[in-house]
């Protein structure tokens, strides 16, 4: 028994290649907003994680036991 390879006939692609490099373009442009935008966030939540392991509350109680009012 003899098989037959049958070769499938592909429609074209849904989009040109013009679409297609417009598309590569919008994500590149979208990447690299997205990595400038990752050291800002990246620095906001250092400073952040700082403050959170910061004592706040420390000098406001000591300013309190000693009677300043200006903290």
């Amino acid at each position: 028994m003899k098989w037959r390879i049958c070769r499938r006939r592909f429609d074209p692609p849904p989009v040109t290649a013009d679409e297609v490099a417009k598309a590569r373009a919008r994500t590149e442009k979208s990447v690299a907003k997205t990595r400038a935008l990752d050291e800002e966030v990246r620095d906001i939540a250092a400073r952040l994680r700082l403050q959170r392991t910061e004592n706040h509350f420390g000098p406001m109680i000591w300013a309190a036991l000693q009677g300043e009012s200006d903290v």
